[in-house]
């Protein structure tokens, strides 16, 4: 799950417990009528369950939780525990429960190591709880792990873990918000680190023989092997990127997401769906908040499910299921509906049983504190059907094929290995590029590797900078001179990210000459600007000082962008990508750049003009736009950007567009001019131009309408009108505010219906990052904003509405809560047009 919230639990006294009148029982549906699901528990009995795990007996344990952010007025226990659940009565529900464990802090996830020993991941450690005269309460707690952190926040530290029937332990570590932090191992060993992302690590069942895996996560919430031995892993998305992740995860694997570049996972040093040289793709997409992965392998249900993953979906109040088909080493995967609940069905974790069944814990609401409901699903075939055996848990994996290239390329330690690595690195499968590139880190390879530099085929060149960049090279330099003025954007790029990271100030001259180069890609362009800003910043002093990455504000130096647009003898390319950065439009140069551009041949700056004009309050400006827009030369695009830059200006000496000839100009004329004042039969035509089609009043019917069509470029109009109003709380690219999410890439995460719903009823599902928060003050004001910090002394601090951070000292708190409703407003659809509407989701459909 995305979060933001690092609160302090002397401070917890202040949040108002959530008051829930009535939790209704509702039987989460299932879409195969040949299988069933019964309530196996429920509150009291179990309240806000995460981990379970069941031993080879049948057992079903389960983490109660008790300690993730439970105010100090909360009646439940101090510590989490963990409970057992056995037998089934004849109601259906567990016939037997009893407490194994009651001392658990922050307790995340369960697994069981073949010997029957349990083991428990918390926030900050991993550790067995065995029962060796087997009574059924654990006797001792023997530390495997420990993440050393100054970071506070639970859902961002230790969180899944897995074993393996050879006595390995797999454990996976959130982003830690960018902190400094270090795994420790039993026997001492450490794996410090500072500004990854989340990695998975590895250790024996004593804590010996550390190591890490993989990296370049967001929260890895949940991990397990399916029946090749390929170790899957559920993996949260940023604040602004997504979808969140179904992953396969391999040695050596990078993932992409770097928490010293920001939360937001836009950065253009951050991958998410292996779009950077180097990074992984995932199996497929999840939906919000996904919480725990199976391979129903090992359930007993029909066979047809041999090999489909499951995934449990706590944000949208379903379990996924996803039919795979292979990828050259990996896998691809498809979803599909299997279980879908009501409001208060919150999937958290999957545990399969000896007997085939399957066991599912329900956190039930939305709210993350601690709040006394909890229900635990059992799902298994009805009675008759023909089902497959459940795999045992510990059971040797099944021969992978597709897998034995990448295990021998990984594992290439001689150098009469090099040429195998070297074709490896042009291959198709970016997991074979993957297992030679971290192959090539290896001294052995480094004299052969280093001469690819020079290689005439770009790929062996990209191939060669990644492995020397993984590797650690103490002064690359040399090395990245040449290769900033490389022919090739790829090559380029990692170039620029690399002299990025290592804040390489030697080398700013040739920085800057590589961004006039051919082959300049927005993409390419945005790694340039953030390498300059870099190296024209004091980064170097913050990381040095391990400032939490996701403290570290990079904003791009106006300057820089001003240097950028008014040079003509840059390329058009890099001025018209420049210009939507442009900031201070008070500037008479600026203006007087603007103008000079709105009225160029050149359709890319003429229009990037247009649009910064929009927000420009220079007294030529509305003459201007009204110009173009009555210009029947100008391209159509061009007319409808002006109109819609003159915004609240547009006034009836624009009636005439309400009947030009073409259809472009027309509509926008008639949205600019709904708002103009003017006599009665000029607001009628608009109204008749604008059109009367009915309205839906579902939000199903809603889906239904806009399931198609639309006008793209109309809709990025909509979203930047006044009427829409989209731009003064959500950011666009370089363009507007962050009360929202930023939505550059809306497009990945969200489909048409999914678009729909979150402007029809946007309190449904609210992502923690952008709940509102509310601060009641002792003499009676109000303060609402984002992103509540409880401080030291009972202190909160908020983000304001208008983005500023405003700290409220403790002696002036009243009262401190979440909001019940989304902060986006209620009805925003009811402003616009059926058509408005189409073509605003036909555009936030496309952000790609």
């Amino acid at each position: 799950m995305k979060h933001l919230l690092s609160l302090l639990l002397p401070a917890l006294a202040l949040i108002r417990p959530m008051l829930v009148a009535e939790v209704p029982l509702e039987i989460p549906q299932l879409i195969d009528d040949r299988l069933r699901v019964t309530l196996y528990a429920a509150d009291p009995d179990i309240v806000t369950p995460v981990g379970a795990a069941v031993d080879a007996r049948g057992r079903l344990f389960v983490l109660e939780s008790h300690t993730h952010l439970a105010p100090t007025n909360y009646s439940g226990p101090k510590r989490d525990r963990i409970k057992i659940f056995e037998g089934t009565g004849i109601d259906g529900r567990a016939a037997r429960i009893s407490v194994f464990a009651d001392d658990v802090l922050e307790g995340m996830n369960l697994a069981f190591a073949p010997d029957g020993t349990l083991y428990v991941c918390a926030a900050q450690e991993v550790f067995a709880l065995p029962d060796a005269n087997d009574d059924g309460r654990a006797d001792d707690h023997r530390t495997l792990l420990r993440l050393e952190t100054t970071q506070t926040y639970p859902h961002n530290q230790l969180l899944g873990l897995t074993i393996t029937a050879d006595g390995w332990l797999y454990a996976s570590r959130g982003n830690t918000g960018g902190f400094v932090y270090a795994w420790v191992g039993a026997d001492g060993t450490r794996i410090p680190g500072y500004g990854e992302g989340g990695d998975i690590v590895r250790c024996r069942l004593d804590g010996s023989g550390l190591e890490r895996v993989a990296t370049g996560f967001w929260n890895p919430f949940d991990l397990k092997f399916d029946r090749f031995g390929r170790l899957l892993c559920v993996d949260n998305d940023p604040d602004s990127r997504g979808p969140n992740r179904l992953l396969h995860i391999v040695p050596g694997g990078d993932y992409g997401f770097r928490a010293l570049y920001g939360g937001s996972g836009l950065h253009p040093y951050q991958a998410w769906e292996g779009d950077l040289p180097g990074t992984l793709p995932y199996i497929a997409g999840v939906g919000e908040s996904p919480s725990a992965v199976l391979d129903l392998s090992f359930t007993g249900l029909p066979a047809e499910y041999r090999d489909t993953l499951l995934a449990t979906v706590w944000g949208e109040h379903n379990v996924t299921l996803y039919r795979t088909q292979p990828a050259g080493v990996s896998l691809r995967g498809n979803a599909e509906p299997f279980l879908r609940g009501g409001r208060y069905f919150r999937p958290v974790a999957l545990a399969p049983s000896p007997d085939g069944s399957l066991f599912l814990t329900d956190w039930v609401l939305s709210d993350y504190p601690n709040h006394g409901r909890g229900r635990i699903w059992k799902i298994c075939a009805k009675p008759g059907v023909a089902t497959m055996p459940p795999r045992s848990a510990f059971a040797a994996p099944d021969p992978d094929p597709a897998f034995v290239r990448f295990t021998r390329l990984h594992a290439a330690k001689q150098s009469e290995n090099f040429p195998d690595l070297r074709a490896a690195l042009t291959d198709e499968d970016p997991f074979v590029r993957s297992a030679a590139i971290e192959a090539l880190t290896r001294p052995v390879f480094r004299a052969a590797i280093t001469r690819e530099l020079d290689n005439a085929d770009a790929r062996l060149r990209l191939g060669a900078i990644l492995a020397l960049r993984r590797a650690g090279v103490p002064d690359p330099t040399s090395i990245l001179k040449a290769r900033l003025a490389d022919s090739d954007p790829l090559v380029r790029q990692m170039a620029l990210m690399w002299t990025g990271e290592k804040v390489l100030s030697a080398l700013r001259s040739e920085v800057e000459a590589s961004a006039g180069l051919p082959g300049l890609t927005p993409r390419l362009f945005e790694t340039w600007l953030a390498t300059t800003t870099i190296l024209e910043s004091d980064v170097a002093k913050l990381y040095a000082e391990g400032t939490p990455g996701m403290r570290i504000k990079r904003p791009v130096p106006p300057a820089l962008i001003e240097r950028i647009v008014h040079d003509d003898q840059r390329p058009t390319a890099l001025r018209a990508l420049a210009l939507p950065r442009l900031t201070d439009l008070t500037d008479e140069k600026n203006n007087a750049l603007l103008v000079r551009f709105a009225t160029t041949t050149e359709p890319t700056l003429q229009i990037e003009a247009l649009r910064q004009l929009s927000t420009s309050a220079h007294a030529d400006t509305p003459a201007l736009l009204r110009r173009l827009a009555l210009d029947r030369v100008q391209d159509a695009q061009v007319r409808a950007e002006a109109l819609q830059s003159l915004g609240a200006r547009a006034d009836a000496r624009l009636a005439s567009l309400l009947d030009d000839p073409d259809e472009t100009v027309r509509t926008q004329a008639a949205r600019s001019l709904r708002f103009a004042s003017g006599d009665a039969a000029l607001q009628q035509k608009v109204a008749a131009r604008l059109g009367a089609a009915a309205r839906p009043e579902s939000l199903e019917d809603w889906q239904k309408l806009l399931a198609t069509g639309g006008d793209v470029s109309a809709g990025r109009r909509v979203f930047f009108s006044p009427v829409a109003a989209c731009v003064n709380c959500h950011r666009l690219d370089t363009r507007g505010a962050m009360i929202g999410p930023d939505l550059s890439v809306v497009g990945r995460t969200a489909n048409r219906a999914q678009l729909v719903h979150s402007i029809v009823k946007p309190s449904d599902d609210i992502a923690p990052q952008f709940q509102g928060w509310e601060v009641k003050k002792k003499d009676g004001e109000t303060i609402t904003g984002l992103q509540g910090h409880l401080r030291t002394g009972g202190a909160v601090s908020i983000i304001s509405l208008d983005g500023r951070e405003i700290l409220i000292p403790g002696k002036d708190v009243a009262e401190f809560g979440a909001l019940p409703a989304s902060l986006m407003p209620e009805g925003l659809h009811t402003l616009l047009s059926v058509e408005e509407f189409r073509d605003l989701v036909a555009y936030l459909e496309s952000l790609k």
